[in-house]
């Protein structure tokens, strides 16, 4: 049987609406059912569920909701458990809810008027699996997490190779007949060390460590995202703050590796991942930012970095209808003004979000989260402060997210290389003079022209 994207146990008609419509957009396989009981009853059909959404509104007995989570997570062991409490419950009840089996807790308010289960889904399907290049991995060499591929018919992800087991030439030979080889996004990690201990020291080599280290970045700051948006993590103040430090101390280790290859842009550029919107793209132009600030001696890369990850959290907070219509790339001039107002104070949004978790952040970064749409013709938002209030940090992170979008690949189109993207861009933004000031364009000269 076809492996199921997302599964729905709800009832709620518009729940069920919402999850049907996600699942269309974003080209999941989708299957519906009203209650636990019949999730039971299926069993045999539903082992091998990515996504499994549980809508608990209606049930008010804590071990009750527990119970259910229990059931599904035997019956659906590797899934990903998002459940859906009323809002009226006590919050030590999403604690208890995600300590039964449920990886995050919601309330159902969030699902119909926000994004993040757009936000969520798109990770936990489409990231479930990282793809990894087959000339990474070397003969006679010991990996301690499992390798996948992927098969087409059924979209299943088979192991070919398994957690140490020795890979030899015949083993190797597989896996470059196969093409395409998968880790689990939870075992990135395992992946870095082994990079790390096997690779050579060669260009290639160096190539694909800085691979496994963003890919390991991108893991640790979409579980910072989703810690901070989790009902039951809302007093996590010191698993929020290791996260932190873990994405400070990767967004560190990157840039390390980035500032020795040549070729830095193309590594950073090809590890696009979700299909969320810009949120997910935050690991990416991070590091376009960083590699920017590093060069050009403009702020501390790791600062710069970390600022990146912060400033688009508040997306996520946007009605569905909202980030529906920025997905399909229509203007923001062509939003209704409620939707204008709440995308425009997004910034504002992501820092509260942060700080609600007691996020450790130093002021300077605060302000460059704050000031990462501003203009110096003062029609940028949230604030529009004078030109020399703003951050030459946050233009690096603003002209950043312009080089990812205008470098990403599109349907039908071939990919415009980056140097001639980085100097249209520049050619740009130095005749107009509106978006970034003359002193941080003028910094920036020799990094977008040479």
């Amino acid at each position: 049987m076809a492996k199921i994207d997302f599964l729905a146990i709800a009832s709620e008609s518009d729940i069920k609406k919402r999850c049907e419509e996600i699942s269309a957009e974003f080209g999941y396989s989708y299957v519906n059912v009203d209650n636990v009981d019949q999730f039971a009853e299926k069993e045999a059909e539903f082992a091998e569920v990515t996504f499994i959404l549980v809508s608990a509104e209606k049930v008010q007995i804590d071990a009750e909701i527990a119970g259910m989570v229990q059931v599904i997570r035997q019956i659906a062991p590797d899934a990903y458990i998002l459940v859906a409490i009323d809002s009226k419950l006590d919050p030590k009840v999403a604690v208890f809810v995600k300590k039964s089996g449920a990886n995050a807790v919601f309330v159902g308010t969030e699902l119909r008027h926000t994004s993040k289960l757009e936000f969520v889904a798109s990770q936990k399907i489409q990231s479930s699996f990282l793809p990894i290049k087959v000339n990474e991995i070397i003969l006679d060499s010991v990996i301690d997490c499992p390798l996948y591929h992927l098969m087409p018919l059924n979209r299943k992800y088979l192991p070919i190779i398994r957690a140490n087991e020795p890979i030899n030439a015949k083993k190797l030979e597989k896996l470059k007949e196969v093409g395409e080889i998968y880790v689990r996004r939870e075992h990135i990690s395992h992946f870095q060390k082994y990079s790390e201990k096997f690779m050579d020291k060669s260009a290639a080599g160096l190539s694909g460590r800085c691979r496994a280290q963003f890919l390991s970045l991108f893991g640790s700051y979409v579980d910072l995202i989703l810690m901070i948006s989790d009902q039951s993590e809302s007093t996590s103040f010191k698993e929020g703050a290791a996260l932190y430090e873990r994405c400070e101390r990767l967004a560190s280790d990157l840039m390390n590796t980035l500032g020795a290859v040549g070729d830095a842009w193309s590594i950073i550029n090809n590890s696009s991942i979700g299909q969320f919107g810009s949120v997910e793209r935050a690991p990416s132009i991070a590091a376009y930012a960083g590699l920017l600030s590093l060069n050009s001696g403009i702020g501390v890369p790791t600062q710069v970095m970390t600022a990146t990850f912060m400033s688009d959290i508040g997306m996520i907070e946007l009605s569905p209808k909202t980030t529906k219509k920025i997905r399909k790339g229509e203007a923001i001039d062509s939003l209704s003004a409620e939707e204008q107002q709440a995308y425009r104070n997004h910034p504002i949004a992501s820092l509260e979000k942060a700080l609600s978790r007691k996020l450790q952040i130093p002021e300077d970064v605060k302000n460059t989260i704050l000031c990462t749409h501003e203009r110096v013709d003062m029609k940028g938002f949230p604030k529009r402060p004078r030109p020399e209030k703003i951050p030459l940090e946050a233009m690096l992170v603003q002209i950043s997210q312009e080089i990812d979008q205008a470098t990403l690949i599109r349907l039908n189109a071939e990919r415009p290389k980056i140097q001639d993207v980085k100097k249209t861009i520049f050619e740009q933004h130095y005749a107009a003079g509106n978006v970034y000031s003359l002193l941080f364009l003028e910094k920036m000269k020799s990094q977008f022209l040479s």
